[in-house]
C-alpha cells in the first residue's frame, strides 16, 4: 500500500531551492547600505554642461567613484559607502570645483548642483562650509546612531537594540499606538 503523503517531501527541496534563489537574485531594498551623490552641472549663465568629469573620493579609505555628465548636465555617483567624501569637478575652460566634508549616511541620496565658473583649469574654487545636502527625491526618515553616540547616551535600562531604536524619528513602541 502506498502512502499519499510521500509526495510532499520530494517536492519540498525544489520549492525551497526556488525560494532561496529568488531571494539571492532579487535583493531586498530595505537592506541597502550604500549612498549616492547626484546633481546637475551648469555654467554661469545657467546652461547645462555635458561631458564634465565628476569624481568623488573618500579620504579615509581612498575609494574613488567617477562619472561624466550627460547631455542634460546630470551626473550620478552611485553605490558609495557611507562616510566622508570630497568631490572634484573638472572641465576644460572652467575653474576646477572642489567640495570637501560631504558626509553620507546609509541609503542617503545627496543632491549637489554645481555652477562652474569660467577660468583656467589650474584655478580652483573650493567650497568648505556648506549646509548638508538635502534629498528632494525621497521622503525617507532615517537616523544613524554611531558608536560614539551609543557609548555616551545614558541607556536608562534600554540595554538592547530596541532601546536604541527609540532614538530614531518616527519609531514608537507598539503599545503606544491607539
Amino acid at each position: 500500500m502506498r502512502r499519499s503523503g510521500s509526495a510532499l517531501p520530494r517536492r519540498l527541496p525544489p520549492v525551497l531551492s526556488f525560494l532561496l534563489l529568488s531571494f539571492a537574485i532579487f535583493p531586498l531594498h530595505a537592506q541597502e547600505v550604500t549612498a549616492s551623490i547626484s546633481g546637475t552641472v551648469i555654467d554661469p549663465s545657467g546652461e547645462v554642461i555635458p561631458g564634465v568629469t565628476v569624481e568623488g573620493t573618500n579620504p579615509d579609505t581612498g575609494a574613488r567613484s567617477t562619472a561624466t555628465t550627460g547631455s542634460r548636465g546630470e551626473y550620478v555617483l552611485p553605490l558609495l559607502r557611507p562616510g566622508r567624501y570630497q568631490m572634484t569637478i573638472t572641465q576644460p575652460g572652467f575653474r576646477t570645483y572642489q567640495r570637501s566634508n560631504i558626509v553620507l549616511e546609509v541609503n542617503q541620496k545627496a543632491n549637489i548642483d554645481v555652477r562652474l565658473e569660467i577660468g583656467q583649469t589650474t584655478e580652483r574654487v573650493e567650497v568648505t562650509d556648506q549646509a548638508a545636502p538635502i534629498s528632494t527625491e525621497a521622503t525617507d526618515v532615517a537616523k544613524v546612531v554611531d558608536n560614539t553616540s551609543i557609548q555616551r547616551i545614558p541607556l536608562n535600562g534600554r540595554l538592547n537594540i530596541n532601546g536604541l531604536l527609540a532614538l530614531a524619528p518616527g519609531i514608537q513602541n507598539a503599545g503606544a499606538q491607539d
